[in-house]
């Protein structure tokens, strides 16, 4: 067989070379040389791609083509060329990856060594920005929006472009990712585009609405508790705060006498102490913003201080059957929260996370993330407390999540947590409370749940409520009172859950808000909202829970530590004022029939009366 045979049967030519047939012998008696090829050059030339060329030599009958990633040929990917093709495009390499190609040249003898080809490390655009928040304020929007995979190429900026009526009225070039527009007319429909950019093209996300509003509301929700000789105010936050960070809250007792109070814009309770048992008190709140603008006065409340109790407390009301079998509680909430997880998780669970005691908002979505698998423990910013490092040390997980960004958990906190694993430990924390919850879901639940749940970011007695209820099974994820942001709703795209529950009433997360969330699931929207906190907490339990449960937990109302802790357990978690039990829970508990009611928390937060079931007046 002669060479131009063995050219002319194209596929069969690397099979003859390795077998060592005998090569062509020119005129003059002398063997042909196996000469590689004398250059091999390669060029990126899109996405993903790259054009490898080389030079012919004499008398080949075809080439060997062999990507190389830090020396090592990528054997999968190699291809073989017939005489005459002298190039090959390669598609769907890997962007920012370096490659050199080696080329061989085949003869009718044998194959030649390789030459090598220059490195060349394919690239393309920038992946689409995703996760934009618009944030309203007093003339004026924030946006923020998600790090996008730079794809190859440094990333050279991002550009924010804010239109109206299709015009381009602002732009912001900059390199983090948040960038605000000011001097805005309130009340107008804006539309925001983030464009991301490097040394390949540029891609732009989907546009996103926002409307500037002026002023400052007042908190909403406000409830007024009275305990011995106080009274306990709840709270939630207002979303209008005129584009700025609540700095304060005034309270005002109106009658019988007027006297006011200050506190801090990052609370939501306040319990007014030294006041006269069998008194009647109004209250009322207003909030101020970090430019000093003030709000309205919200709706007044009443409420009454009771006496000092007896000892002995309370008894059960009449024709009760069920009464608590214990108590779980620490002297803080640090403790609290260790000692539930104590009771109820052995050592070696697959995963702890740790939540920050002081903010419920970046927590709140933990409880059905850890579906029963570990507890959710809580720390300090800058410091994990003893009670919670011997907790830590006794369960020894497998892994431990750190919930928040480094300004709730600090960095300090995450590293000093590697201690307490021989696993991973990882934190789960975007923008703000909305991206948190995105981003804890979407580590934790595969597209086509069961169910999400949909709370106000703006306060934590829903969203703690059900994570009993949600446990394994779906994520709770959080609203604004009149919006789905942005980062939600691409979570709810990709869950494509089998129903929604919206928690709360119309005036915590808004009718326009369940309708818009029909667009997520071809299952049932529906809301479960009571009177206030309490029946709110009571309605999801009877939704949830069958008659027969093992434990029922009691939290305060007031505050969210205890019920966060107690969330990971599955049971269900109803709330209690500080000194009774509202009727209508413990109908519920009555209706579930447990084996035990834990009450969590000490003396300071529930007191005897609540542990004896003591109904509200």
């Amino acid at each position: 067989m002669n060479r131009i045979d063995i050219m002319r049967r194209g596929r069969i030519w690397l099979g003859l070379a390795i077998t060592g047939i005998v090569g062509v012998v020119a005129p003059s008696g002398t063997a042909l040389a196996n000469n590689p090829p004398t250059t091999a050059t390669a060029l990126s030339t899109a996405s993903e791609t790259v054009q490898v060329t080389w030079t012919e030599p004499a008398n080949a009958v075809g080439y060997i083509v062999v990507p190389a990633i830090g020396g090592v040929e990528q054997s999968a990917l190699q291809v073989q060329k017939a005489s005459g093709q002298t190039g090959h495009l390669y598609e769907g390499l890997v962007n920012g990856t370096t490659y050199t190609f080696r080329v061989r040249a085949v003869y009718a003898s044998g194959v030649s060594e390789f030459v090598q080809s220059n490195s060349v490390t394919p690239a393309g655009p920038p992946t689409q920005p995703t996760g934009v928040s618009v944030t309203p304020g007093d003339g004026q929007l924030a946006v923020s929006w998600t790090p996008v995979n730079a794809n190859g190429s440094p990333l050279q900026n991002y550009t924010v472009e804010l239109t109206l009526g299709g015009n381009v009225v602002q732009t912001r070039s900059t390199s983090s990712t948040s960038t605000s527009f000011t001097n805005l007319t309130n009340e107008t429909l804006y539309q925001v585009k983030v464009t991301a950019t490097n040394g390949v093209g540029s891609t732009a996300s989907q546009t996103q609405p926002g409307t500037p509003t002026v002023g400052v509301a007042p908190p909403t929700g406000v409830e007024a508790v009275g305990g011995t000789s106080s009274v306990n105010l709840l709270w939630i936050p207002p979303n209008l705060t005129g584009g700025e960070a609540i700095d304060s809250y005034t309270i005002e007792i109106t009658a019988p006498a007027a006297a006011t109070r200050s506190v801090t814009g990052t609370a939501s309770t306040y319990t007014w102490t030294g006041l006269t048992a069998g008194t009647q008190y109004t209250f009322r709140m207003k909030t101020i913003n970090a430019l000093n603008a003030q709000s309205s006065w919200s709706v007044s409340v009443q409420a009454t201080p009771t006496a000092p109790a007896q000892s002995g407390g309370g008894a059960p009301a009449d024709g009760e059957t069920t009464a608590p079998a214990g108590r779980v509680g620490g002297a803080d909430r640090f403790q609290t929260s260790s000692l539930i997880s104590q009771r109820y998780f052995s050592p070696g669970v697959s995963v702890v996370y740790l939540a920050n005691g002081a903010g419920f908002a970046d927590a709140l979505a933990g409880g059905p993330a850890t579906d029963g698998d570990g507890p959710v423990l809580l720390v300090r910013r800058d410091e994990i407390p003893s009670s919670t490092a011997a907790e830590l040390d006794r369960l020894n997980p497998a892994r431990i999540v750190v919930l928040g960004g480094e300004s709730v958990v600090s960095a300090s906190v995450l590293e000093a947590a590697r201690a307490y694993t021989t696993g991973t430990v990882t934190r789960i924390g975007g923008a703000d409370r909305y991206a948190t919850a995105v981003q804890l879901s979407a580590v934790t639940f595969s597209p086509g749940v069961s169910v999400a749940y949909l709370a106000t970011g703006s306060g934590f007695a829903d969203a703690l409520a059900a994570g009993p209820a949600a446990l394994g099974d779906g994520p709770v994820l959080l609203v604004r009172q009149g919006s789905i942001p942005s980062s939600t709703a691409g979570e709810l795209d990709r869950l494509n859950p089998g129903r929604i529950v919206v928690l709360g009433g119309e005036s915590v997360v808004s009718a326009s808000v369940l309708e818009a969330a029909r667009a997520y699931t071809t299952g049932t929207v529906t809301r479960i909202g009571g009177a206030d906190r309490y029946a709110t907490a009571v309605q999801l339990s009877a939704a949830s829970f069958s008659r027969g449960v093992s434990t029922v937990f009691i939290a305060t109302g007031a505050d969210f530590a205890d019920a966060l802790s107690a969330g990971p357990v599955g049971a269900p978690v109803l709330l209690a004022r500080a000194t009774c039990v509202p009727r209508i829970v413990l109908d519920e508990i009555n209706r579930l029939n447990p084996t035990s009611v834990v009450v969590l928390g000490g003396m300071s937060v529930l007191g005897t009366a609540v542990r004896n079931l003591t109904p509200c007046a």
